[in-house]
């Protein structure tokens, strides 16, 4: 039976390489072959074992996407999207610029999201049908089910995310959420935005019923548990507040729920974000202590810690804009040392840290981790979403505390602080660049919320983003356009010519 499991496991894996419409194609018509719960759980545990085992690594290649998604690549990466990297040396270089660089630099970059999250998508549907279906004990259908439930949730919202404009509310992603239909009878068109977000809320609000009545399982899940349902909603909200589609109470439910995103669960008690030393040592470089999946420790599940090694992927190619580095960071601020440490450098104490020991045009500390849903980015959604629902005065009290752990004493008083909905805006947005500099897709994602323009010139070749440019979206892939005739594609990309 185990050999078959397997066999099983493997064909799946198989479907990650085919496009959105043939991840559809994954059974019989009709037919049920999962059908008792201990099977449906060994099938999604070769899934989770395979996240659970990279999901802590020091090497990029062993992690599965699109958990660790592959930012520092020439062609591909989100930081070379991010309004903050200079391309100094493809500046400075006697070589002409090669098509592929002037298409990274003006942000026209093919990437296999699409894919990538559409396959998982498949798997997961497969998870939760046949899981509701088979037969076996009700607590482990909720452990297995809401843990696919809730990654379901997260990868639709990644792929509206990626693919959706903001200015266009009808055009959303495609949603299929069943195995058992012929493909000639499905829906593959794109929905609208807003009935996609009522199936990333569905499939997480079903989840958080599932918990309810059965605990996760500290063997076998990942997401299931009630932080990460707590966090993945308050991003889920957070987004949607600043859509066309909007309801006025996305703001208070970012609120709620990055408020308890902010608390030990089943307690009172407030978790801090690490303080920046803490946070460079003990994360950063590697070195906190390892807890079970899903366990809160100090504040940063476990699970939600993505390791790669900077050194292998920031090469020359991207280097960090000193004048915007001067720009961004005051003195006092304590990331505009601890974040650009050279290699022999890392574990010096803050107070020691000299000039010298800096390189902020080359690149970012070596061994750095990405957070999938960090605390303090919780803590500065609460502060953003307090402020949107009117209670100006605790998001200046949650903002203190935040500058406290951040700044040297002496400069916080010189800070600035805001009283208006646009300067909590303004300002958290600032922070947010300082932060989460060079995690998975933030800042490119904070661009286009806020829909950001910018001018990049290298080489006297000149590139320019728009506020509602179509680079925003990325380009629905090729293979997904000749599988699915009923897509629309993202306009612009197929004038992309240099």
């Amino acid at each position: 039976m185990k050999n078959k499991i397997f066999f099983l496991a493997s064909i799946f894996m198989l479907l990650f390489i085919l496009g959105c419409k043939k991840f559809l194609d994954i059974k019989p018509v009709g037919a049920q072959f999962l059908t008792d719960i201990t099977t449906v759980k060994n099938t999604m545990g070769s899934w989770m074992y395979n996240f659970s085992k990279n999901g802590r690594w020091t090497i990029m290649e062993d992690a599965p996407e699109p958990w660790a998604p592959i930012q520092f690549s020439s062609d591909n990466s989100f930081t070379s999207s991010i309004d903050v990297w200079a391309f100094t040396n493809w500046d400075q270089s006697s070589n002409t610029l090669t098509p592929a660089q002037k298409r990274v630099i003006d942000r026209g970059t093919i990437r296999s999201d699409w894919t990538v999250y559409y396959n998982l998508i498949g798997l997961m549907n497969l998870i939760i049908t046949e899981g509701n279906l088979a037969t076996g004990d009700p607590q482990t259908k909720d452990i297995v089910v809401g843990e696919a439930l809730i990654q379901r949730s997260y990868y639709f919202l990644k792929l509206l995310q990626y693919y959706a404009p903001l200015d266009n509310p009808q055009l959303g992603i495609p949603v299929y959420t069943g195995i058992h239909n012929s493909l000639d009878e499905v829906d593959l068109s794109r929905k609208p935005q807003q009935a996609v977000f009522d199936q990333i809320i569905a499939d997480l609000n079903e989840a958080e019923l599932r918990i309810k009545r059965t605990p996760s399982s500290k063997t076998f899940n990942i997401m299931y548990n009630i932080d990460c349902i707590n966090r993945v909603a308050a991003q889920i909200y957070y987004w949607k507040a600043q859509t066309l589609i909007a309801d006025e109470s996305d703001w208070q439910k970012a609120q709620e729920y990055s408020q308890k995103a902010c608390a030990i669960p089943n307690t009172n008690q407030t978790v801090y974000p690490y303080s920046i030393e803490k946070l460079n040592q003990e994360i950063f470089n590697l070195t906190y202590s390892s807890t079970s999946a899903g366990l809160i420790n100090n504040g940063y599940p476990e699970a939600y810690k993505i390791a790669a090694n900077s050194s292998t992927f920031l090469n020359n190619t991207f280097s960090y804009d000193i004048n915007i580095w001067n720009q961004l960071y005051k003195d006092g601020d304590k990331r505009k040392k601890l974040w650009f440490l050279d290699t022999p450098n890392y574990n010096k104490p803050a107070d020691q840290i000299t000039i010298n020991d800096l390189s902020p045009t080359r690149k970012m500390k070596g061994n750095i981790r990405f957070f999938l849903f960090r605390l303090a980015e919780q803590w500065l959604i609460n502060i953003e979403a307090n402020a949107h629902t009117g209670n100006i005065a605790k998001a200046q009290s949650m903002l203190k505390e935040w500058r406290e752990l951040r700044y040297e004493p002496s400069v916080i008083s010189s800070l600035s602080v805001p009283s208006t909905v646009k300067e909590f805006e303004d300002e958290l947005y600032l922070e947010r660049k300082r932060e989460f500099l060079g995690e998975s897709d933030i800042l490119w994602l904070d661009m286009k919320r806020r829909r950001v323009s910018e001018t990049r010139t290298v080489q006297s070749f000149t590139a320019t983003l728009q506020s509602d440019d179509f680079r925003y979206q990325f380009s629905i892939p090729q293979s997904e356009i000749d599988y699915n005739p009923q897509i629309i594609v993202n306009p612009g990309w197929v004038e992309l010519y240099y």
